[in-house]
């Protein structure tokens, strides 16, 4: 199986070296240093204040963009797969579940981290970018409110997402975006990461 070296996309772990044997190939990825979200959301009980989340969501969002615009999909986003270099640099991880080549929509498996994936995912439905844009709203829904986004059955059966009581302006706006990106209609999701940055 051939697995040609591609140009570095900022804010995508790299891989350096394609190593071929018993007829399967191995990708040997760059070393980064830090830490991954969850890690993160670990050691500080599962929050992030709205601040510390948009240093990392913004660089993010140029990089779903740059993705999304070549025709990939992630189709696994989650704490666990988004790596901090820095506060403000995140690097997205693990695309073994990624898609290419697919410009409009792809069916989807059920593959993925249960919390994180969009309601397509659960019955093989039609995706596009804005599945990747429900897992990261999943992702930021986590951050704020130190726990997951309720079940989508439950949300089918009218469990609502939360809202903080009080909130600043930064807040709210995350709250509002993510709101966004957690409809359960695809139809109804902000269509591309452009609209966010």
């Amino acid at each position: 199986r051939s697995c040609g070296l591609r140009p570095k996309i900022e804010g995508v772990v790299g891989y350096v070296d394609c190593v071929q044997q018993h007829e399967t190939a191995y990708l040997v990825m760059e070393r980064l240093y830090g830490q991954p979200l969850g890690d993160v959301l670990l050691q500080k009980g599962q929050k992030q204040s709205a601040a510390e989340i948009v240093l990392w969501l913004k660089p993010l969002l140029a990089t779903l963009q740059q993705l999304h615009e070549k025709a990939i999909f992630h189709r696994d986003i989650s704490p666990n797969n988004i790596f901090l270099i820095g506060k403000d640099k995140p690097v997205l991880m693990d695309f073994g579940l990624a898609r290419e080549g697919v410009r409009e929509t792809w069916h989807s498996t059920t593959l993925g981290a249960g919390t994180f994936i969009a309601p397509e995912q659960l019955n093989g439905g039609r995706c596009a970018q804005r599945t990747d844009l429900y897992s990261l709203g999943a992702v930021v829904y986590l951050c704020l409110h130190g726990e997951a986004v309720p079940p989508i059955d439950a949300r089918r059966q009218g469990a609502a997402l939360k809202r903080l009581a009080q909130a600043d302006n930064l807040t709210e706006w995350l709250q509002n975006i993510t709101e966004q990106c957690l409809a359960l209609d695809i139809e109804q999701r902000l269509e591309s990461a452009r609209w966010l940055l």
